[in-house]
């Protein structure tokens, strides 16, 4: 064992007995431990050089040469040498069952973190030095072994050009827009666990809360909507929960209103409320809290299966 293992075994076995006994270990580096680039430069490359392991609380917990190791960056020039250019600090490995972070930090290891990656499920992570705001000179990038044995990390450091000095191109697409229609006084005070559904054909939307069930025309000519009430009469009594729901494949809208007994009142309209037909709901007493009602075709290719009625679709009622 190379001097260098032996005083960091010893180390760790003196905290493992002690617990709280401190100890300096030497920084461990990369290989190499340090590069240059200028702004003008080629990429500098590093490889990973600790004994792997894992830092379930990623830097915070990691030790130098087991855990995790240090590459020294040096960015060379001055700040304007820079301009319109990032530094790129990535790194690669094989299995994306390792899992590698990384934090540069400005000066040294304890100085401020200027940009980081810490993905999972990955074989890579790729960072940053914005040049112009952090400044040119040392760059401590810390590769922290979160979860890492024997799948050591490649590492590459090269100039970019700077994101945020190349203006995306401008859109010939008018910027989206919208709109609120807010029903008028007196309908819609009340607004009571809400829930709505569009008729694709008639372009009208179906609005419940409460008591009340409301309709709305839009006028897309003129940029409008007129809500007027079209509640069906068994389901505008009482309710201790309100829901609709529109089969967007036939346009066919059901209202449910939960009764205290646990049953429900529940009508269908086929022309967005000028008509309604009641219909079961819930037959037996069933939940105690909001009733759901949702559709959709039946499976098909199966014998003994199918509507029981002219209607295509089965509904289904749940609490």
């Amino acid at each position: 064992m190379s001097v260098r293992g032996t005083s960091l075994f010893r180390a760790i076995l003196i905290v493992g007995l002690f617990g709280a006994l401190i100890t300096t270990l030497p920084l461990a580096a990369s290989s190499p431990a340090s590069g240059s680039l200028s702004a003008n430069g080629s990429a500098v490359t590093f490889n990973g050089n600790a004994l792997g392991g894992a830092s379930p609380e990623a830097e915070t917990t990691c030790v130098e040469g087991v855990t995790c190791d240090t590459f020294l960056l040096t960015l060379s020039g001055t700040a304007a040498d820079w301009n319109g250019k990032n530094a790129r600090v990535s790194l690669s490995w094989l299995l994306p069952a390792t899992d590698y972070d990384v934090y540069i930090h400005k000066d040294s290891i304890t100085g401020p973190v200027v940009a980081s990656s810490a993905q999972g499920v990955t074989t890579s992570e790729t960072m940053d030095i914005n040049v112009a705001q952090s400044g040119t000179g040392v760059y401590a990038v810390r590769v922290v072994y979160f979860l890492a044995l024997g799948d050591q990390y490649r590492g590459r450091a090269e100039v970019v050009t700077s994101q945020g000095d190349v203006p995306p191109p401008l859109s010939s697409v008018p910027a989206p827009t919208y709109t609120n229609f807010a029903a008028p006084a007196p309908l819609g005070r009340g607004a009571g666990e809400p829930t709505l559904g569009n008729n694709w054909e008639s372009g009208r939307t179906m609005f419940i809360s409460g008591l009340e069930t409301l309709r709305v025309d839009f006028d897309d000519a003129n940029g409008t909507a007129a809500w007027s009430e079209h509640s069906g009469l068994s389901t505008s009594i009482t309710s201790f929960d309100p829901i609709l729901f529109t089969d967007w494949r036939t346009n066919r809208t059901f209202v449910s209103q939960l009764l205290p007994s646990k049953i429900s009142l529940m009508a269908y309209t086929d022309d967005d409320g000028d008509n309604w037909t009641p219909s079961m709901g819930a037959g037996i007493n069933a939940g105690v809290d909001h009733q759901t009602v949702g559709g959709g075709p039946f499976k098909p290719g199966v014998l003994g299966r199918g509507p029981l009625t002219a209607y295509p679709n089965a509904v289904y009622y749940a609490w």
